[in-house]
């Protein structure tokens, strides 16, 4: 009998050796296969409640379920929105490109996205204009299951939030900075074609321009397009200057594609 008993444990031990084979690495063993997408939505409502009631447990509920629904854009937004709600503003970029990067068209995303982009310009050209108009930050908002993010609709909205002066302000306060200074490659990236970039970055050099502040300037949109005119006094030779600069929205930044220098 001894051979026989001597098979059967050998049986037992090799039938938990094959259970031991699915276990986890630390010891545990997994209690489910991986969700299906209407599985993974049909949790992203319940974590998406504890996030607009602002409960404690929201973020280990988001982070849990991103666990075993890595690819569901939804969380990745959410967890965005939370990290927003703390000020940790590079984590909440960094979510949100990651729901962009599993949809392209993701629309309420990029405007998240875009509303954190606008708010730090905001806030660096009130800095350089030494204001004490400080902007709000922006607030995103919580997604569920039926935010679809391939909306037609909002794709065609996405692009409102660029028509916006201060936008427009901050790149024409930079491409003038990178003129004073002399930052060539910095000054080509404001143009569709950055070949006519040579004008004002040769003033700048020469010490002919003044001051962004100093710089008496306008914007108005005209369909999909903004006019900008800027009129300023030269420090070295008190002649006065009037520019009218055409810009368009190219890879979401308005970028100047015609200067028309006035007499």
């Amino acid at each position: 009998m001894r051979p026989f008993l001597t098979l059967v444990l050998a049986a037992s031990i090799t039938g938990s050796g094959t259970l031991g084979a699915n276990a986890d690495a630390d010891g545990s063993t997994a209690t489910h296969e991986a969700w299906s997408g209407n599985e993974c939505l049909a949790r992203v409502d319940a974590a998406a409640s504890s996030a607009r009631s602002a409960r404690n447990s929201a973020r280990s509920r988001h982070e849990s379920l991103l666990e075993d629904c890595p690819d569901v854009p939804q969380l990745h937004h959410n967890l965005a929105v939370l990290d927003a709600r703390e000020g940790e503003w590079d984590s909440a970029i960094a979510r949100l490109e990651s729901a962009i990067a599993l949809d392209r068209r993701a629309a309420d995303s990029v405007n998240a996205l875009r509303s954190i982009h606008r708010w730090h310009a905001a806030k660096a050209y009130a800095r350089a204009l030494d204001s004490d108009n400080q902007p709000k930050a922006p607030t995103l908002e919580v997604q569920t299951s039926r935010d679809v993010n391939s909306d037609a609709r909002r794709l065609l909205d996405r692009d409102a939030d660029l028509y916006d002066t201060t936008v427009i302000e901050y790149e024409l306060w930079e491409w003038w900075r990178s003129a004073t200074e002399g930052k060539r490659s910095h000054h080509r990236e404001h143009y569709v074609e950055p070949d006519a970039a040579i004008a004002l970055l040769i003033s700048g050099t020469l010490g002919t321009l003044p001051d962004w502040e100093s710089v008496r300037h306008s914007v108005r949109f005209t369909g999909r397009e903004a006019v900008a005119t800027l009129s300023w006094t030269s420090p070295e030779a008190s002649t006065s200057h009037d520019l009218v600069l055409l810009l368009r929205l190219q890879n979401d930044r308005w970028r100047i594609h015609e200067e028309l220098h006035l007499p």
